[in-house]
């Protein structure tokens, strides 16, 4: 962590590990938290690396490590939309509704049915150590006209 008035003072709240031949991405950064991805070499995707912290203590509250899902497919409905997404393991449904707080849900495996079972999926077998993978076919569905504005959070939250 680095003071914004005083960027020579720099405070270590904690180091890791990484993985070999990773490329680090920092894809969110709050007051609370970052997070990092790694992409390595030929596709492979590492696990997220989630640290949340505290700035008034100037120390690590806790960090976990997090597989992420690419989100595929986008379907409206009523109040809002349900994402699905994979992480080539297993698929997600994820709930967008403007109205609740939070506007984002990751849904249970039976309400996420209807949902998923919308999708067409292939089954693969990749890597040296022979994985099972899915993968979500694209039906080349277009982007639902009805789905609300997502919402962007201002400027002055990134600074």
């Amino acid at each position: 962590m680095q003071e914004k008035n005083r960027p020579e003072r720099v405070y270590l709240l904690g180091t890791k590990f990484g993985f070999p031949d990773c490329t680090a991405r920092i894809e969110r950064v709050t007051p609370n938290d970052t997070v990092i991805s790694c992409h390595g070499e030929k596709s492979e995707q590492f696990p997220n690396q989630k640290w949340v912290y505290d700035i008034r203590a100037k120390s690590l509250v806790r960090q976990c490590s997090y597989q992420p899902f690419a989100m595929y497919r986008i379907f409206s409905k009523a109040a809002g939309a349900v994402f699905i997404g994979s992480d080539r393991q297993r698929l997600i449904a994820v709930e967008y509704n403007p109205s609740r707080e939070p506007a984002f849900q990751v849904l249970s495996n039976a309400a996420a049915q209807p949902w998923t079972g919308r999708v067409r999926i292939s089954a693969g077998i990749e890597g040296m150590q022979a994985r099972n993978v899915i993968y979500i076919e694209n039906d080349r569905a277009p982007l639902p006209a009805d789905v609300p504005a997502l919402p962007r959070p201002p400027l002055e939250a990134f600074l």
